[in-house]
């Protein structure tokens, strides 16, 4: 029942297009990808969370690899997102303000999330992985949104 919303959510590309008229997101070609594959990785976690609460064992047992995939195929459009960007980046904040929040947001996006669960699908790892998804994707989402409103008009 869930897919047929999620589907016409994804195809809908009205918000998705507009992001390129905005100012500093005019190189940001990756964004509506990014933002497509990161939802439907955090829709997986959210759903794997209450599963494993419930001890729903058919779906803990399958939900697990459709994460990994979804978190492994995050990597692509986020690397080409963050390369499309680095210039804007460049121009609003400094070096090490970059390194800093590109770490964080990279360590608790991907590598994190990943590890927790290689290293157990217990209840307590796969609330870890949610909390570090969830955290490392809301800190990309913010950092994008003030890309537009910190950039002067015509960057």
């Amino acid at each position: 029942m869930g897919l047929l919303p999620g589907f016409g959510s994804a195809a809908y590309k009205g918000v998705l297009l507009s992001t390129n008229a905005q100012p500093g997101w005019k190189e940001a070609r990756w964004m509506g990808r990014n933002l497509t594959n990161s939802a439907l990785l955090m829709g997986c976690a959210e759903l794997l969370a209450p599963s494993a609460l419930m001890r729903l064992t058919q779906s803990t047992a399958i939900l697990p690899i459709a994460f990994v995939v979804m978190l492994v195929l995050n990597v692509i459009p986020l690397g080409l997102l963050f390369a499309n960007l680095k210039p804007t980046h460049a121009r609003l904040y400094t070096r090490e303000q970059q390194w800093r929040v590109g770490v964080f947001m990279i360590a608790a996006a991907t590598p994190i999330p990943l590890g927790l669960m290689v290293v157990s699908g217990g209840l307590p790892f796969i609330f870890g992985v949610v909390i570090f998804l969830l955290t490392g994707t809301w800190v990309i989402r913010f950092v994008y949104v003030k890309i537009s409103h910190t950039s002067p008009l015509g960057i």
